[in-house]
């Protein structure tokens, strides 16, 4: 009865309202799977021992009332067994899309400090397909919700693996060519941070939200080995930007840090708030929002951590910021990544990246959970509603909208043609990005819906599943 007591506790514990645990207890059961198979085998070999089927099925049934533990175990087995029967990572398809990577980066979430999502680099070629698809085989159960960074040939992610009553994660470096695994560093806590490549190294942070004590790493990028950690008291999911020797990130309730990006030291703390949004760095100046408390957007100087400016707002800002020009753009919301609120609203805020004040918004019908690309005019962005929105950048004049699987909670990638957006439903879509117009759907990528923020790179598309996958999709 403990155990079935454990189980029902881990299957309805509380949700958390920036990124819950990321490895289900079904998954963590998946990794007891040979164990429960031996036990099952054992109990078998004894009722068989016995000459007829009335013996057997009263002594099952004395089992069964002695240990209902065994009972237990036999219906976990059929769960298991039929969840992996439909829940699977997709296959990879080989094939002449195993072409050489082009020259590109993707060195950090949305492609740089200024979280713009953009890239003029190649598009997906025509007849896109799963071009390499990579678990994690140290780990019983995985997922790759983190978003990857791609550079120097490499493309990194981190994971987060669980047992039924431990959890932990790992940051990973694949060839981005061929999927290969180059190094794995596992770190205390399941990583949702999303590595961030400058100098040699690698910068990543670890924890969940209902996680304290997580550490941001300073790993070697050509080896994984760890250089430095620095402590919080929280957790640090966001992902951290480097720019100018230093590294600034959020970390829940101990707000934002400046670091040294060689040694780890701490510069300034601005404290005061609870901040899980990736920051974004122009100029001197750094944007964050905040989802708890006091829901705000606020801009810091780089040097010193003062407030330069704060506006609040009247709904959690969840979307990381991006800025062009002279406006910050930031998703707001109700919802979180697990559900959407009862009475659902969603937003995306353009501010003044001067003083903060309102240049105008848009409302859509639920939490806007994504970070906004923006480049030629344009904004882009998904909702929890299952839409990709294109919105005026200097007015947020609809341009328009496009069904990409609710719910739409990875951040897409913007082109000067093209829109690519991972959603809710596990396809992987492209759109016209002047008329919204479907230019080809890549159907159940994931089994389940992608948290994960795409990079495009040399014609290639990384995301990472939350099935345990991280998949690289090509055209043929």
């Amino acid at each position: 009865m403990v155990l079935l007591v454990l189980v029902l506790a881990m299957v309805c514990g509380p949700a958390y309202a920036v990124v819950p645990g990321l490895v289900g207890p079904v998954q963590a059961i998946l990794g007891l799977l040979p164990a429960i198979l031996a036990a099952l085998g054992a109990c078998l070999g004894t009722l068989l021992s016995f000459p007829t089927w009335k013996q057997r099925a009263k002594k099952l049934l004395s089992v069964a009332r002695r240990r209902p533990v065994v009972v237990l175990a036999v219906v976990c087995l059929a769960v298991v067994v039929g969840y992996t029967a439909i829940v699977r990572p997709p296959a990879a398809v080989t094939g002449d899309a195993r072409a050489a990577v082009a020259t590109g980066e993707w060195p950090t979430f949305r492609a740089g400090p200024a979280r713009l999502g953009t890239t003029d680099g190649e598009p997906v070629g025509p007849s896109p397909a799963v071009l390499w698809s990579k678990t994690d085989k140290a780990a019983q159960a995985s997922d790759f919700s983190s978003s990857p960074a791609v550079a120097g040939g490499r493309a990194y992610i981190g994971s987060a693996q669980a047992s039924v009553f431990s959890s932990s994660g790992a940051i990973h470096c694949f060839d981005a060519s061929t999927g290969q695994l180059i190094w794995r560093t596992p770190v205390e806590q399941q990583v949702f941070s999303s590595p961030v490549v400058a100098n040699g190294r690698v910068y990543c942070g670890e924890g969940l939200h209902q996680d304290s004590g997580s550490r941001l790493y300073c790993l070697d990028a050509r080896t994984g080995r760890k250089l430095w950690s620095f402590p919080t008291k929280s957790h640090a999911e966001s992902t951290p930007v480097v720019v100018s020797g230093k590294v600034v990130f959020t970390a829940g309730d101990d707000g934002a840090y400046c670091l040294n990006a060689v040694t780890g030291k701490r510069l300034w703390q601005r404290g005061g708030m609870h901040a899980d949004i990736s920051p974004l760095v122009v100029g001197r100046r750094v944007v964050i929002g905040t989802g708890y408390g006091a829901y705000q957007a606020l801009c810091l100087d780089l040097d010193s951590g003062k407030v330069l400016w704060r506006t609040k707002q009247d709904l959690p800002v969840w979307g990381a910021p991006g800025v062009s020009g002279s406006g910050v753009y930031l998703g707001l919301g109700n919802g979180d990544f697990t559900k959407s609120d009862p009475h659902p609203k969603g937003r995306l805020v353009c501010l003044s990246l001067a003083d903060g004040s309102e240049v105008w918004h848009r409302d859509v019908p639920d939490a806007v959970l994504t970070a906004a690309a923006v480049r030629d005019g344009r904004v882009v962005f998904g909702s929890r509603d299952g839409k990709v929105y294109a919105l005026s950048a200097d007015r947020g004049r609809l341009l328009w909208s496009a069904e990409a699987g609710k719910p739409v909670l990875g951040s897409p990638v913007l082109t000067a043609r093209y829109v690519y957006a991972a959603g809710g439903d596990g396809s992987v879509r492209c759109f016209n990005a002047a008329t919204g117009k479907a230019e080809w759907i890549l159907p159940r990528v994931s089994p389940s819906g992608f948290l994960s923020s795409p990079a495009l790179v040399g014609g290639r598309l990384f995301v990472g599943s939350p099935n345990g996958a991280f998949i690289c999709i090509a055209g043929r």
